[in-house]
């Protein structure tokens, strides 16, 4: 009725909300800035094993996750 366009923009970069562990999978996985230097300085890494059998997201691991939780 107003004549307008509906597009769908899809970017990594456009925002971030970091609410489940996952997300910080996909900042790994993405990043290229301060966020990304930043768990991998506190020890996270993605591990090449599936969560489950059916192919799930990689698993993130914390080498330093005994240190973080003293903290």
């Amino acid at each position: 009725k107003a004549g307008l366009h509906l597009s769908i923009y899809e970017s990594f970069r456009v925002g971030c909300d970091i609410d489940e562990p996952e997300d910080l999978a996909e900042v790994l996985l993405h990043g290229q800035g301060k966020a990304r230097k930043l768990l991998l300085e506190l020890g996270f890494q993605l591990s090449e094993k599936a969560r489950n059998s059916s192919g799930g997201a990689p698993i993130m691991r914390c080498a330093a996750w005994k240190d973080l939780k003293a903290r």
